[in-house]
C-alpha cells in the first residue's frame, strides 16, 4: 500500500511539473503588432469621414501611412499632427478600399475598410470647405509662382495642370479664407481652372478669392458659362457665391476663362 502512495504521489508530481512547463510556454509567446480602424465605412460625395487608426503589441513608436485604392472615389489625408488620423473625402460616387499601414522599427502591420461612397442629393444637406493651404506642402507652394505640371486630385476639387501656386498671408476676417495661408493662381483655359463636382439637387458654391476679373463657373464643356462675376481688381480675400440646382451630378470649371486675365484662389466651401 505505501509502494502505492509512493507511486501515485511521483505521478501527481510529474504531472505537475508538466502542467507548469505547459503554463511556462504559454507566457514564452509574443502576440503579433495589429492595427484596426475605426469610425465608419460610408460618405457623401463632397463629404468627410474621420478614421482613426489603433495599433497592438508594437515594441515602439507607430508612425501610421494611408492610402486610398481608387482616389477617383475617395481620397484620404493623414492628420498633419497625428498619423493615426485621417479624413477621408467623398470625390464621386462609388467605393474605395482604404489602407492603413503600422510601422515601428522592422514591426508592421495593415488594416483595410472599403468606403462607400453615395451621391450628396441636396447639396444643402452637407458642407465642405476645400483649403489650399491643406495641400500646399505636397503641390510644393512657393514664394514664386510654379506651375503643378499636371492635373492634381486635392479634396473636392481637381486642380488644372497650368494652375500656379504661391505662398501667401492669410485671409481677411469674415471670408471663408480666413486664416488660411496660399493660395493658387488660376488662369485661361480648363488646364488652369479648378473642376468641381456638385451633387444632385440644390447647391450653393461659396469662392474665397481676390481679383475676380473675368471669373467664371463654367459647363463641363468648357465653354457654356453658368456664372460670370463682376469684374472686381479687389486686393483682399473675399466670399462670391453662386446657387444652383443640377438634375443630375455635374462637373463644373472655376478660372477667369479670358485671354491675360488671372485669379487668386484660397478655399472653396460646397453646401
Amino acid at each position: 500500500m505505501k509502494k502505492f502512495a509512493k507511486a501515485l504521489g511521483v505521478l501527481s508530481a510529474l504531472a505537475l511539473l508538466g502542467a507548469g512547463f505547459v503554463s511556462c510556454s504559454d507566457d514564452d509567446s509574443d502576440p503579433e503588432p495589429s492595427v484596426k480602424i475605426a469610425g465608419g465605412n460610408s460618405v457623401k460625395a463632397g463629404g468627410t469621414l474621420e478614421l482613426t487608426a489603433t495599433a497592438s503589441d508594437f515594441s515602439g513608436d507607430v508612425t501610421y501611412a494611408w492610402e486610398s485604392a481608387t482616389t477617383a472615389s475617395a481620397t484620404v489625408k493623414a492628420d498633419a499632427t497625428d498619423s493615426s488620423k485621417a479624413t477621408v473625402t467623398g470625390v464621386a460616387e462609388g467605393s474605395s478600399e482604404i489602407t492603413v499601414t503600422a510601422t515601428s522599427g522592422t514591426q508592421k502591420a495593415t488594416a483595410k475598410v472599403t468606403v462607400t461612397v453615395t451621391a450628396a442629393g441636396n447639396g444643402g444637406s452637407t458642407a465642405t470647405l476645400w483649403k489650399f493651404s491643406d495641400y500646399a506642402t505636397e503641390l510644393g507652394a512657393t514664394t514664386t509662382s510654379t506651375a503643378v505640371g499636371e492635373a492634381k486630385t486635392c479634396g473636392i476639387v481637381v486642380m488644372g495642370k497650368n494652375v500656379k501656386i504661391r505662398s501667401d498671408g492669410a485671409g481677411i476676417s469674415g471670408t471663408i479664407t480666413e486664416g488660411v495661408t496660399g493660395y493658387c493662381q488660376l488662369s485661361n483655359g480648363k488646364d488652369g481652372a479648378l473642376l468641381l463636382t456638385v451633387p444632385a439637387g440644390t447647391s450653393k458654391i461659396t469662392l474665397g478669392a481676390k481679383n475676380i476679373n473675368g471669373l467664371k463657373i463654367v459647363a463641363d464643356d468648357g465653354s457654356t458659362v453658368l456664372k460670370a462675376f463682376d469684374a472686381v481688381e479687389n486686393s483682399n480675400y473675399a466670399n462670391y457665391e453662386y446657387e444652383a440646382s443640377f438634375a443630375a451630378e455635374t462637373k463644373v470649371y472655376i478660372g477667369p476663362f479670358e485671354a491675360s486675365k488671372t485669379c487668386n484662389f484660397k478655399a472653396i466651401k460646397l453646401e
